[in-house]
């Protein structure tokens, strides 16, 4: 890039071209290098289709272990022996065998039956990522890289354990808060392997799109209602005289001066008011109903996944869904400094160095013979 930046430049700043000319070179360009993300983006979806069965077999016990190996404990250093294993691969399982240290043997069966291990996983996938990337124009691998390794240690990491634990199976939780008498309330749900948000997205689109078409619509009436109130609320506002405006106080006020015929335009605004607020009112109520049926769709859906359903969901959507957006940033931002780049350089470069060279000598001619008429001489 800093080639190609300073070939740029040296054009610029030596051929002899017209402004018009420079600002079509300048804009042929910038045009070029916008079009370099759309290659890159099909890069990525090359990777993604490459990676996909790898990360596919990510997830799966063979059944002989189903049963045996349910979740792990973390080893931060490995020291040989019963504890060697190293950060980030699996360890020993918990329970007894855990906590009094078992035989070496058992623990490495249970290992060898997780293929890929999630330390194995992350070295193939950030390793392949990186080489893929390596001498791709625009770009910095590393930057890709690294996305990639933030990824694992927030989220992938801890789906890869799971995988490794369960497979391929979306668990749903029930989320309780503590109510009256210390008794426990069923507040929602949550599914660690699969959020819901890419079982909606995936399954329960059309319901999310009506959902969002109805908030739409209530943020609207919610903005004319405060733009009611800011025309009218002031001290001399036909609100003006509501302690506090709100539907209540307005239809008491409404009722007061119902019978005052110099009151219309205040009654007029009171109306209006009371007419949006009834809106939003029933609007709201529409949009909570429509969101917990939505909700509870989710859940009756995510309980029903299939293992292929599942797969399709944490790869695709959860794991190369943010990996994509991730590296469509990383172009968004290189794109938008090589806009700023090219721009710099054709300000910098507005006139090119012999037509500066040129207007420097007539200024200096101007102010020597300026000179020499005042008597001036050297």
């Amino acid at each position: 890039m800093s080639v190609n930046e300073s070939a740029f430049e040296s054009e610029l700043a030596h051929a002899p071209l017209k402004f018009g000319d420079r600002s079509s070179r300048i804009l042929a360009w910038q045009s070029r290098k916008a079009r370099k993300p759309k290659g890159m983006r099909a890069h990525f979806e090359a990777w993604a289709t490459k990676i996909a069965p790898v990360l596919e077999g990510a997830g799966g016990v063979p059944s002989a272990m189903a049963g045996t190996v349910t979740a792990y404990a973390t080893v931060t250093k490995p020291k040989g022996g019963k504890a060697a294993v190293a950060e980030g691969n699996l360890s020993l399982p918990l329970g007894d065998d855990a906590k009094t240290g078992a035989s070496s043997a058992s623990t490495s069966a249970a290992s060898s039956a997780l293929v890929p291990r999630p330390k194995e996983l992350v070295a193939t996938v950030s390793e392949d990522l990186l080489h893929h990337y390596e001498g791709k124009p625009l770009v910095d691998a590393y930057a890709v890289y690294q996305h990639f390794m933030d990824f694992w240690a927030s989220t992938m990491q801890d789906d890869a354990y799971l995988l490794a634990a369960e497979g391929w199976k979306a668990t749903v939780t029930p989320l309780y808060k503590a109510g009256r008498a210390g008794a426990q309330k069923e507040v929602g749900w949550t599914c660690e392997l699969v959020p819901k948000e890419l079982v909606i997205a995936r399954f329960l689109s059309d319901a999310q799109a009506r959902l969002d078409k109805q908030s739409t619509e209530l943020d609207a009436l919610s903005a004319k209602l405060a733009e009611l109130e800011e025309e009218h609320g002031g001290e001399e506002g036909l609100l003006a005289e509501l302690e506090k405006v709100n539907a209540a106080n307005a239809k008491a006020r409404l009722k007061e001066i119902s019978k005052d015929k110099n009151a219309k335009d205040e009654a007029d605004v009171l109306r209006a008011y009371l007419d949006l607020s009834e809106h939003e009112s029933a609007k709201k109520k529409l949009v909570k109903q429509m969101a917990a049926e939505l909700d509870d769709a989710a859940r009756q859906r995510t309980e029903k996944l299939t293992a292929a359903e599942v797969k399709t969901l944490v790869v695709h959507d959860k794991w190369l869904g943010t990996l994509r957006r991730a590296v469509e940033g990383e172009l968004d931002r290189v794109s938008q400094e090589l806009t700023r780049r090219v721009k710099e350089l054709g300000e910098r470069y507005e006139a090119p160095l012999p037509e500066l060279s040129a207007r420097v000598e007539a200024l200096e001619a101007k102010v020597r013979g300026r000179l020499q008429a005042m008597g001036l001489s050297w």
